[in-house]
């Protein structure tokens, strides 16, 4: 254990040790997603040219200036609350509560949404607002802007911290440029500007950050850098 991080590996799951919290990621996709110019619609080849060498070629396809999306959703298991839970596989026991995280294909394919339907048939799913404290250790923080009433995970797994950050953040281009929205939220200025009080609150400190669309292991720690901020992996953020 480091700074109260373990990972562990358990079937086909990845999952990592926060405290006394365990988070699982679920990926279903990663690759070239989409051009950065549909992407980020004020992109131009000229800004682009100036930081190419950074995002290349891992996170940016060359020769295509596609990015490198991964689409994952977060498990997260906390030991409080009674009740059992399914989901993607994965059993829960009744002293445990989970929280699921984006999964995208809910929105297309039939048997995500059979299961989100089972969890509510039975009892497991409940409909909160963006501040709702699931239990002692996970909390929603209102992070609005890509969507009405969008909120951030925050896990408190005592001794260790993270934040799940959902669609606040789509690619490390925008901490070096947090003014820069997604093409839903283009026209949306709440969304840059709650991504700045984010990094501006949450870099430079011990809170992992989690996020739904960077590089993978997407997991890491967000640094001040001159005007904007940077996303520093470190091995032992690693989901096994």
């Amino acid at each position: 254990m480091k700074d109260g991080i373990e990972v562990a590996e358990r079937g086909n799951t990845a999952w990592m040790k926060l405290g006394q919290t365990e988070i699982g990621r679920v990926l279903e996709s990663n690759g070239p997603f989409a051009s950065v110019y549909d992407f980020f619609p004020d992109a131009t080849p000229e800004n682009l040219a100036l930081h190419r060498h950074w995002p290349e070629p891992r996170a940016l396809e060359p020769h295509t200036d596609k990015l490198v999306t991964p689409i994952q959703s977060y498990v997260i298991r906390t030991l409080q609350a009674p009740g059992a839970c399914r989901t993607e596989g994965i059993v829960l026991s009744r002293t445990e509560v989970a929280a699921c995280e984006k999964l995208h294909r809910a929105r297309s394919d039939p048997s995500y949404v059979e299961n989100v339907l089972l969890a509510i048939e039975a009892g497991q799913a409940v409909l909160v607002d963006d501040d709702h404290p699931s239990d002692d250790y996970l909390r929603s923080e209102p992070t609005p802007g890509h969507i009405h009433g969008h909120c951030a995970r925050h896990i408190d797994g005592r001794g260790a911290e993270a934040l799940v950050t959902g669609n606040l953040i789509h690619s490390p281009i925008q901490c070096r440029y947090p003014h820069r929205n997604f093409r839903h939220g283009a026209n949306n200025p709440p969304a840059a500007l709650t991504r700045r009080n984010f990094f501006e609150r949450f870099s430079d400190c011990l809170t992992k950050v989690l996020t739904a669309h960077f590089l993978l292991p997407s997991a890491g720690h967000l640094k001040a850098e001159g005007n904007g901020f940077r996303f520093a992996y470190r091995d032992k953020d690693r989901f096994m």
